[in-house]
């Protein structure tokens, strides 16, 4: 048994430890994909379901309040403008006597 041979014998243990240890990487690689992949899916699926329930949510709770809270506004808003006109009146007759 020479140097040679050993240096040789070294080389090929390490070659085949390395083709090894990248097969196990690729299907370890390949398992992890398809898992993902799945999880993928079902995350597509998940975020459409909550874009349908937020959209609904919007057509049936969101628009009827912001349609009332308009009223509201709008009911304020005449309030504000009676009591300006009422304001003035008074002005008025007390500047009159």
């Amino acid at each position: 048994m020479t140097i040679e041979w050993l240096r040789d014998l070294t080389i090929i243990v390490y070659g085949l430890i390395g083709v090894i240890f990248l097969i196990i990487i690729g299907i370890m690689a390949f398992a992890l994909f398809r898992r993902l992949e799945f999880i993928l899916d079902s995350l597509k699926v998940t975020s459409s379901n909550i874009e349908e329930i937020s959209t609904v949510a919007k057509e049936q709770i969101v628009r009827p309040i912001v349609q009332v809270g308009g009223i509201f506004q709008s009911i304020a808003r005449w309030i504000e403008v009676i009591g300006g006109f009422l304001k003035r009146s008074k002005k008025e007759v007390i500047d009159g006597e």
